[in-house]
């Protein structure tokens, strides 16, 4: 068959936070609820577990009460079980999709299977090794729905799925069952627009490997559509946030931040996206296919990283007064970077087509609801 998801690609460890387990979507084991750290410590200590919080779920993905059943006409694959897979993955099982997808450690799997998702372990570093038997190739012959969450690798730039996968994925097209198909990719390919707003007709620009490696990744999925008549979609996410990955867990665990981390405060306009509203976007559009589609996944504010990161640190301290080691923001490690790689890429991101097109209502339209919402399902 293929190869699979490389470790160094799935997306990077990210801070223990204190919140139930299951709000933990990219976690690879089973975390307890966490209290928030002790002034003393620097980032999150584990405590006692304490018993699930169903209403914080069902809030944060809007689940509401379907339980999980059999639909044979409503199968997907994803490739890239990590924060947003995950999370996908689990939007859908409950309600009442057949899930199946790979990710690149046991542990992971098991977590994920324990939830009644089927997950096959593999990846890109043997490129020869595939899923190791038929199961993951039968799972994927066997979906109406295929999403991929893997970036590609910028050096050689190619798509890693596309790579390895494409014979696979013409013969499962082929098979007259797999129909939709989903890219996620990156805002990033818009490049610098020196603040200006741009929307999905602009054209990009991208100033990186990385950046440029998603623009051909984009191009050749959707000539793969063409090629073979199959609907293909591009969505393009901002920053990523949620559970366990928020402004609010990087003040916690602030010294653990690299460099470049950092000097990302110095960004006057950030687009940002809950992984709850991803979830809804996405499903919106399976919903509603549209070949050679893209959209952008971004909520209605590109505040400033550190407008966000202020704002995270007032609801801190509102909630766990002295909590925070670090009251300063690291102004110098921003000024560095400038000096020595230039001003950062600039550009606010549109977000009129999901809403005009897919009727999407954000249930997080500005990162103040989205880390209030956080924040109050943290325990403490």
């Amino acid at each position: 068959f293929c190869a699979a998801m490389a470790s160094s690609l799935s997306p990077a460890s990210l801070p223990l936070s204190c919140y139930p387990r299951h709000l933990c979507y990219a976690s690879s084991i089973h975390i307890p609820h966490r209290h928030p750290p002790s002034p003393s410590s620097s980032c999150f200590s584990i405590s006692a577990p304490l018993a699930a919080c169903c209403r914080c779920r069902n809030r944060m993905l809007n689940l509401g009460c379907v339980q999980p059943s059999e639909n044979p006409d409503r199968r997907v694959f994803i490739f890239g079980l990590g924060y947003v897979g995950g999370a996908f993955a689990r939007y859908l099982h409950t309600r009442g999709w057949d899930v199946s997808g790979t990710c690149s450690t046991d542990d992971k799997r098991v977590a994920l299977e324990d939830e009644g998702i089927r997950v096959f372990r593999c990846s890109f570093e043997n490129q020869r090794e595939g899923f190791g038997d038929r199961n993951g190739l039968e799972a994927l012959y066997e979906s109406t729905h295929m999403i991929t969450t893997i970036p590609p690798a910028a050096d050689p730039s190619k798509d890693l799925v596309l790579s390895f996968c494409r014979q696979e994925l013409i013969h499962a097209v082929s098979k007259k069952k797999l129909f939709w198909i989903g890219y996620l990719s990156s805002t990033g390919v818009y490049g610098d627009w020196q603040g200006q707003w741009v929307d999905e007709e602009s054209r990009p620009r991208p100033v990186n490997k990385q950046a440029v490696a998603r623009l051909e990744a984009e191009q050749a999925w959707l000539q793969l559509g063409v090629d073979i008549g199959v609907c293909i979609q591009i969505f393009r996410l901002g920053g990523v946030y949620g559970p366990c990955r928020s402004a609010v867990d990087s003040l916690f665990c602030f010294n653990n931040l690299s460099s470049k981390q950092r000097a990302r405060e110095g960004h006057r306009y950030t687009s940002r996206i809950h992984v709850a509203d991803i979830c809804q976007v996405l499903f919106a559009s399976m919903n509603s296919p549209s070949a050679g589609r893209i959209y952008n996944v971004v909520d209605n504010d590109p505040a400033p990283r550190l407008e966000v990161f202020s704002f995270a640190r007032h609801l801190i301290n509102a909630k766990w007064p002295q909590r925070l080691q670090n009251e300063n923001c690291s102004v110098s490690v921003v000024a560095k970077h400038i000096e020595n790689h230039g001003k950062l890429p600039e550009k606010r991101v549109k977000n009129k087509r999901i809403t005009d097109e897919l009727k999407v209502k954000l249930l997080y339209p500005s990162y103040r609801s989205g880390l209030k919402s956080i924040v109050e399902d943290m325990v403490g």
